[in-house]
């Protein structure tokens, strides 16, 4: 999340300022598609059904990383973490609960409200900083990422569960087909009126930019790097020590991500990346980030415990 606020904050005296979502998304899915060569993936041994599950769940991660690309363009990274981590655990609970694929518990519901009430307490104080168009246009797209994420969990569960593909198989086909839908839309954006050199999003410049300026090339290549290595973390994680593990680390990025980005801030205090913090700020965001942190925790452990007393 840090390198994406990156590149949206490059900027340079003869360039415009690097807003590049579709190219973003680009970058994070085809970076997955590296791990197709180490599999045994061959599309034709699989039924049409199977092919159609996966472009869907496939549009679900390109929405998804593309409106997260969008909501960084207008909030910082501190705000847009504490949206998507409550935001995601919040939507996957309830939609949980909705398709009865799990019941939740008083307690379960206690802390989906701690939760909910940290994200609120966040995006106040970002109202409080900043209250324009720009703001409520970031919040939406994070809404918009966040229903798409949690459409992605529950139909990539269905295809793990039904069709028995490994991780690694699913992970670089479903980002082969993300990848290929987001070289789509940037053909289309280029032919489409906007702001961004006059085109909605102008992919030639973009190419052009990334030749001209180092900087910009390496958060790209920093972007596409972290995007595989969080995967296969997270892989890693569950398979060793269980989805609670997961759970917590997914946590820890709010604080993680917050912190890298005001010391980028600080160490390189002439430079346009990271974020600027004060106390008159970004009071309320803390708040906000320490209630969602340890909601979260509260929630994961709680479900950890009912699942173990449900297996004995």
């Amino acid at each position: 999340i840090v390198s994406i606020k990156a590149s949206s904050q490059f900027s340079a005296e003869d360039a415009e300022v690097f807003h590049k979502p579709i190219f973003l998304c680009i970058v994070v899915t085809g970076s997955l598609t590296f791990l197709l060569p180490f599999t045994d993936w061959k599309p034709e041994n699989y039924e049409s059904s199977v092919h159609m599950r996966m472009l869907a769940n496939s549009f679900a991660g390109f929405v998804g990383v593309t409106f997260t690309a969008i909501s960084l363009i207008f909030l910082p990274a501190s705000v847009a973490t504490i949206g998507r981590i409550g935001g995601m655990l919040v939507m996957t609970a309830i939609w949980a609960r909705v398709s009865n694929r799990q019941m939740l518990d008083y307690e379960h519901w206690g802390w989906i409200f701690v939760v909910s009430a940290g994200v609120i307490c966040a995006g106040r104080g970002q109202v409080q900083v900043e209250a324009n168009y720009k703001t409520l246009v970031g919040l939406m797209a994070l809404l918009i990422a966040d229903v798409a994420d949690t459409a992605e969990i529950f139909l990539a569960q269905g295809v793990l569960q039904d069709v028995g593909l490994s991780e690694f198989v699913f992970t670089g086909w479903k980002g082969l087909c993300s990848a290929s839908m987001a070289l789509l839309a940037a053909l289309i954006a280029q032919m489409l009126p906007g702001f961004d050199n006059g085109y909605l999003e102008d992919t030639i410049s973009t190419v052009t930019v990334l030749f001209k300026y180092p900087s910009i090339l390496l958060i790209t290549i920093v972007i596409a790097f972290f995007s595989l290595a969080s995967m296969l973390t997270g892989y890693a994680l569950t398979k060793i020590y269980g989805s609670l593990a997961k759970g917590i680390v997914r946590c820890l990025t709010v604080p993680t991500t917050w912190g890298v980005a005001v010391l980028v801030h600080y160490l390189a205090p002439g430079s346009q990346y990271g974020e600027n913090f004060t106390w008159e700020e970004g009071h309320l965001k803390i708040v906000g980030g320490v209630v969602v942190f340890m909601g979260s925790i509260g929630y994961f452990w709680h479900d950890f415990r009912q699942k173990e007393l449900q297996k004995a």
